[in-house]
């Protein structure tokens, strides 16, 4: 489907679904047609997945609609699977302008919010404030103070490497791994705050997949056939999946294996605790290191279930409509 082909998708596309209570998804064409969707649902991040950087700035922002533009600026946007690169192949790429003021215009939206859990939490958490703090500070200090966290007893991944870029072209486990660590990153900072995850027509298999998996992370106990049978609770737009398609999706059968050793079997364990002492750096020249960084960082393996393969797909239990989504199991590392 072409990219602008969404401008003619049935009205019944053109909404939100809503994943939890601070993740919905939808397709580019629900932002075209109405923009104030975002502001309506207090939606301050914006995830895309499968669309090249060029195509989503020549459609937000190369038309005659000023409000989606302006709507567009005051969101941070990371962009997953852009279509700029190749897979396998690491090369460097020659963006254009608009493309490089866009990256560093959204990656230091991302940065501030890293910064600002690594570095500022103590200072919140004390209630100190400097005669500098701009506007944007001053709102962070008055909404809820969260409990004091350390990143990294609640992310699969090093800190630093979603420090250097708002772009992340991760394959196979680590794209999932990088996926929920940003949500749970975004989630930590503000929790009144809502997060969208966009693709080119609403039902991409990409987009499904990191559905799947925040399902995982936040249930632990279920299945990807599960998790796959709740997301369909969900919205009707994806009634027609390939079933196979989506459970043999590369990676994530990994990431299922992954979250039930760390969550379900072993409780709160910091997969990261050898490295934990990264998370107190100090950013100010970090944008440098990360850059230089954006290898995955692979958790240590933990025990598998010799079971874990087979239980992925069969056995599922009856999910429903009301069946809740967000697990009351206390091991879960991620903020409700």
């Amino acid at each position: 489907m072409d990219f602008n082909e969404n401008y003619h998708l049935s009205q019944q596309q053109v909404c939100l679904d809503r994943l939890d209570n601070q993740v919905f998804f939808s397709s580019v064409s629900s932002l075209l047609h109405n923009p104030n969707l975002i502001t309506e649902n207090n939606i301050r991040y914006l995830f895309t997945t499968g669309i090249s950087i060029n195509d989503f700035i020549a459609t937000i922002y190369n038309n005659d609609n000023e409000l989606l533009k302006n709507i567009a600026n005051n969101l941070c946007i990371i962009n997953l699977d852009t279509l700029d690169s190749v897979a396998g192949q690491q090369f460097q790429y020659s963006y254009s302008d608009d493309v490089q003021a866009f990256k560093r215009h959204h990656t230091q939206k991302l940065q501030d919010i890293i910064s600002y859990l690594v570095n500022d939490i103590e200072q919140r958490v004390n209630g100190k404030m400097n005669n500098n703090t701009d506007d944007n500070s001053i709102n962070r200090y008055l909404s809820p103070i969260p409990d004091k966290v350390n990143l990294s007893s609640i992310l699969y991944g090093d800190v630093s490497y979603y420090y250097g870029s708002n772009e992340f072209n991760d394959s196979d486990i680590n794209r999932f791994k990088t996926f929920n660590d940003l949500l749970t990153i975004l989630k930590t900072y503000n929790q009144r705050e809502k997060a969208l995850i966009i693709s080119q027509d609403g039902n991409d298999y990409n987009m499904i997949a990191y559905l799947i998996s925040t399902v995982l992370k936040l249930n632990p106990s279920y299945n990807i056939y599960e998790a796959l049978r709740h997301l369909k609770c969900l919205t009707e737009n994806f009634e027609e999946l390939n079933n196979e398609r989506i459970i043999w999706y590369s990676g994530l059968l990994s990431y299922y294996e992954l979250i039930r050793a760390n969550e379900l079997y072993w409780g709160n364990v910091n997969v990261n605790s050898l490295n934990s002492t990264k998370t107190n750096m100090n950013f100010a020249n970090a944008n440098t290191c990360a850059t230089n960084s954006r290898s995955s960082s692979i958790s240590p393996n933990k025990r598998r279930d010799s079971n874990n393969i087979a239980t992925a797909i069969t056995q599922p239990t009856p999910v429903t409509q009301s069946s809740p989504i967000l697990s009351s199991n206390k091991r879960s590392r991620l903020i409700d």
